[in-house]
């Protein structure tokens, strides 16, 4: 039984391991809507101009609505070309 004793107890947290180790944390994917860019801008290194479209999550439009600097995108007119 002495042996049992002096077997090292494995580890088995992720804290303090490579990443390589850790298992991977799965993300729900957002989907995104289309907006109106009513102000210049930059966003997650893009310029965007006035007039411009952005596509954004939710979570990454509420606080650019907010200082109205985007904008709902307006519905597509249909165009009578006759």
């Amino acid at each position: 039984m002495a042996a049992a004793k002096d077997k090292p107890v494995e580890d088995t947290s992720t804290e303090d391991k490579p990443a390589e180790d850790k298992p991977t944390e799965v993300k729900p994917v957002e989907d995104k809507k289309t907006y109106l860019v009513l102000t210049p801008l930059k966003h997650d290194g893009t310029s965007y101009a006035e007039d411009d479209d952005i596509e954004l999550s939710d979570h990454d439009a509420k606080p650019l609505l907010a200082v109205k600097a985007i904008g709902s995108k307006p519905a597509k007119e249909e165009v009578d070309n006759g």
